[in-house]
């Protein structure tokens, strides 16, 4: 597979100082082995952060620090199956946040130019990038995403899959209303060629993209965040994308060679989320079944603003109600798309309920849409915790999906 990385701006231009105290024209002193000290960066006054922190051997630091960063999984919320496999529910993010930032309000490094730590190359800036992301963070300047980004730049896996956020650029925000206009797409995003916002979300599409399905998605999007319109300023705050595909997501610039027929999910370290148009509804292509923009943004909910709020009301409930659910029958009865080899197990339904629910839920639409779930009655009479969860999140106003969208 060929694949174009193009990175707009520099991680460090990611954050800015606004929220931290000016630079100081301090350099880091030379270690020996590293790279001259004459080019280092200047050091920042670190907005609190060091100043009563014990300062260790740089390679000492990023060992502590890599602990935190690899605890970045772990959450009292995960549901672990028989077979071992896990399906994850927690404020991930929002946790690897705040422990960073308390490790490093008490641990700080030597100053070093560069310093080697296992694998790592690890440069000044990439630690002040961290530093400054995270002062944005604590004083409402920034978000999580920053700091996730920062992370992941110092303890870097070469062998990420391609839509890692930070390799690609991001598409500006432009209130469109409902109507598709062309897409200022930036270098390396040259194929999407139509845009659309709604929601506080961006959706994008190649020529490939009849434009009725970026105006249905747009709709579904809109009546989703109805209800919370808190929900929209975090979606635009985190760059969320959805980027409409043809065939397979392989056809998009940044997940060739992904090969998903249906679309994914954005977290936030994700360039974007995607969704098949061919699976969506929009007269002139009725294909009455699942919607995977309204399934995978209620995933997008849970790994972007559950984890920006930190909502342990969602993430206390939602293992024990798909659990029932699958004890009782009403939910569980379906195969899903998983990858070669994987055999699909409790912990594969668990992670799929929330989505799955919100689906019948929003389509409203009867069996020919859902195998389960498929209206609000049905849910409400037959799983009502899950219901009344539903409602705390989501619109109660009536939306006529089917006839608008997929009779119309």
């Amino acid at each position: 597979m060929s694949l174009k990385i193009i990175a707009l701006t520099s991680l460090a231009a990611l954050v800015t100082l606004s929220g931290c105290a000016a630079e100081s024209e301090l350099s880091p002193s030379k270690n020996e082995g590293t790279s001259s000290a004459s080019d280092a960066p200047f050091i920042p006054v670190n907005c609190g952060f060091d100043a009563q922190a014990q300062e260790v051997p740089a390679e000492e630091f990023f060992a502590l620090l890599q602990e935190e960063y690899q605890s970045r999984r772990e959450s009292p919320f995960n549901y672990t199956s028989s077979a071992g496999e896990v399906a994850r529910f927690g404020a991930f993010n929002y946790w690897l946040a705040e422990n960073t930032a308390e490790f490093m309000s008490l641990t700080t490094p030597e100053p070093f130019d560069t310093v080697r730590y296992d694998q790592w190359d690890i440069q000044w800036q990439q630690f002040v990038t961290l530093q400054t992301a995270l002062c944005n963070h604590r004083d409402g300047e920034g978000n999580l995403k920053p700091v996730r980004l920062a992370l992941d730049d110092i303890f870097r896996d070469e062998s990420r899959w391609p839509g890692h956020a930070a390799d690609w650029p991001t598409f500006a925000y432009v209130e469109t209303g409902r109507e598709v206009i062309p897409a200022n797409s930036p270098e390396g995003l040259e194929h999407y060629t139509q845009y659309i916002t709604g929601g506080g979300v961006m959706i994008v599409a190649g020529d490939d993209v009849a434009p009725e399905a970026l105006l249905s998605a747009h709709d579904a999007v809109e009546y989703m965040t109805s209800a919370r319109p808190e929900f929209r300023a975090i979606f635009r705050d985190y760059h969320v994308r959805i980027s409409l595909f043809i065939e397979t997501t392989s056809t998009l610039p940044e997940f060739q060679g992904t090969d998903e027929p249906g679309g994914f999910a954005m977290g936030m370290n994700d360039a974007a989320m995607t969704a098949n148009a061919e699976w969506l509804c929009y007269p002139g292509n009725n294909v009455p079944g699942g919607n995977p923009v309204i399934h995978e943004l209620a995933h997008v909910m849970e790994h972007i603003v559950f984890e920006h709020e930190n909502d342990t009301n969602f993430f206390a409930r939602i293992v024990p109600l798909a659990l029932a659910a699958i004890d009782e029958g009403s939910y569980g009865n379906y195969e899903q798309n998983l990858p070669e080899g994987t055999e699909q197990d409790t912990s594969h339904l668990v992670g799929e309920y929330w989505a799955q629910v919100v689906e019948g839920y929003i389509m409203d639409g009867g069996p020919r849409f859902k195998y389960s779930h498929w209206s609000r009655d049905w849910i409400k009479t037959n799983d009502p915790e899950v219901f009344d969860l539903l409602v705390e999140y989501l619109p109660t106003e009536e939306w006529d999906y089917v006839d608008a969208h997929c009779e119309g």
